[in-house]
């Protein structure tokens, strides 16, 4: 007459084959598709399991933009974490331009004009302007680092995101949250790219 009992969740979701497409966007400030991004979309469920989606690689083509059949992307039940990630060509689009734009800044001379150009200004990412990044630029385009010491050449900022101090953007969101309270559960994901050096937006974004 001994009995026991338990208590188990099921979720159920879709598995890419059903409407409807979950999309993911990227661009530059000045509305150029980056190709190549690559996207990770992770859900954490309430229970403190987590899965990763899609359970492949996939990056944004040459406009920008990925997309697949079925909600894989914000599941319902779950906080749901989407991160856009590039690194290749560290020089690409740095230039002494850059530098001198960037020295420019920090001296007060002329001072950048866009919270995603002084980003991409902090090169070592420890949330502030300085000449340590120039520094840090002036190695890469030498040739005496091959990358960054960081390992990142793009920073991302949700496309929708807005500043509260543009002059000032620290810190800035990487990854776009969905809560397992949002309703309804969100498709698309919209993002916008800085290439990490460049302030005058020359980089070839493809």
């Amino acid at each position: 007459g001994n009995t026991s009992t338990c208590q188990t969740y099921v979720f159920i979701f879709d598995q890419g084959f059903c409407d409807p497409a979950s999309t993911v966007q990227v661009k530059m400030p000045d509305q150029r598709g980056i190709a190549g991004v690559g996207i990770e979309a992770r859900s954490v469920y309430c229970t403190g399991d987590s899965s990763t989606w899609p359970p492949f690689p996939v990056a944004t083509d040459q406009n920008g933009y990925w997309s697949a059949l079925g909600q894989i992307i914000g599941l319902v039940g779950a906080d749901n974490y989407v991160t856009p990630s590039k690194k290749n060509a560290p020089t690409n689009g740095i230039t002494t331009f850059d530098l001198l734009e960037i020295q420019k800044h920090i001296l007060g001379t002329k001072l950048l004009d866009s919270p995603y150009k002084i980003l991409a200004a902090d090169a070592n990412l420890d949330g502030k302007v300085s000449l340590q990044d120039i520094v840090l630029l002036q190695k890469l385009l030498l040739g005496l680092i091959p990358e960054m010491p960081h390992g990142k050449s793009w920073r991302f900022t949700p496309a929708d995101f807005v500043f509260p101090n543009p002059a000032n953007p620290f810190p800035a969101p990487q990854q776009a949250v969905a809560p397992h309270t949002a309703d309804p559960i969100p498709e698309s994901f919209n993002f916008i790219g800085v290439k990490i050096g460049d302030v005058n937006y020359s980089v070839d974004p493809k």
